[in-house]
């Protein structure tokens, strides 16, 4: 008995360790699907144990943020902000074109 309560134990500690390396490798800027293969677990798994963890990092959602605070400071500028708004309660989707 004493062996199997130390392979139980062994097993929880390698969960442990696992659920961390997984988490490190999302806050270092690993992709959810690279590590999800590395670790053989799914993508949501790979999210919920990074979340649990600390993941993504304060420095990860401000850089996350930056492109959207970008587009709302350049439809103030250019005073579309109040137009998207009145096109969206209408149920329009209101995307930017790309250049061809």
């Amino acid at each position: 008995m004493e062996r199997i309560h130390a392979a139980q134990e062994a097993l929880r500690a390698a969960e442990e360790e696992l659920k961390t390396a997984v988490a490190e490798a999302l806050k270092r800027g690993g992709s959810i699907a690279e590590t999800a293969k590395a670790a053989g677990l799914s993508t949501n798994t790979v999210q919920r144990r990074g979340r649990e963890r600390g993941w993504p990092t304060k420095a990860q959602r401000e850089e996350w943020d930056r492109p959207r605070r970008e587009r709302e400071e350049l439809y103030e500028k250019l005073g579309l902000t109040e137009a998207v708004r009145l096109l969206s309660e209408q149920g329009l989707d209101v995307k930017p074109r790309r250049e061809p």
